[in-house]
């Protein structure tokens, strides 16, 4: 019989399917990512993360957090965004 291990490793990827053409860039400003395991929130990102999610299509991805976290099953991903905004033809949108 195995020791099992309490921990383990949980990286979170992000990507994006294709979008409309008539956007110059998608931006999205994360603070925050964190995955439920039982009755808590355990924090897998918490530094903040801008991405442009135009540049995240056809398969490409970014690792959108990464954290050794107690080994258990995970029920929900949570995201904080702390800003979005579109540029299109050169002009910033909230």
């Amino acid at each position: 019989v195995g020791e099992s291990s309490s921990t383990g490793m949980l990286t979170i990827y992000l990507t994006d399917a294709p979008t409309i053409a008539t956007f110059d860039s998608v931006n999205i400003t994360f603070s925050q990512v964190s995955a439920h395991l039982d009755s808590e929130w355990v924090t897998v990102q918490g530094d903040t993360l801008t991405a442009n999610l135009l540049d995240l299509y056809n398969g490409n991805t970014i690792v959108f957090g990464s954290a050794e976290v107690p080994a258990g099953k995970y029920t929900q991903v949570r995201i904080k965004i702390d800003d979005a905004y579109v540029v299109m033809n050169g002009q910033r949108h909230d």
